[in-house]
């Protein structure tokens, strides 16, 4: 093997003192990484969380209005059973109205017949 001159060996310690250099700087970038990356997992679970707890509230919410559809339902049935009922009271109301003179009117004829006149 041949001897390394000066030239040589400094030119190699430049190349060593450049190869740690990288490597600090890539080991610089790898911490920066790893936290950055530790913050991100950080804000993504406090998302998840914030999104399940909303998810349960919006599960409560939706129950909570089938149980008001439901019930709503029931009250409409009730009240187109009123509505039916309404109008046949309203019906009789009309054939009295329209009955109603004449009715008057017998009635006043029997009196009169009794009176005599």
């Amino acid at each position: 093997m041949m001897p390394v001159t000066d030239q040589q060996f400094a030119e190699l310690e430049g190349r060593v003192t450049a190869l740690e250099q990288a490597q600090n700087d890539n080991t610089q970038s790898l911490r920066w990484l790893i936290k950055t990356l530790a913050q991100v997992q950080k804000t993504v679970d406090h998302h998840s969380t914030v999104l399940d707890d909303h998810t349960k509230v919006l599960d409560d919410h939706t129950n909570r209005l089938n149980r008001v559809e439901t019930r709503l339902g029931r009250v409409e049935t009730r009240l187109d059973g009123v509505e039916t009922r309404l109008d046949r009271v309203e019906k009789k109301l009309d054939d009295h109205v329209r009955t109603f003179p004449a009715i008057v009117a017998d009635t006043m004829r029997e009196v009169l017949k009794e009176r005599g006149q």
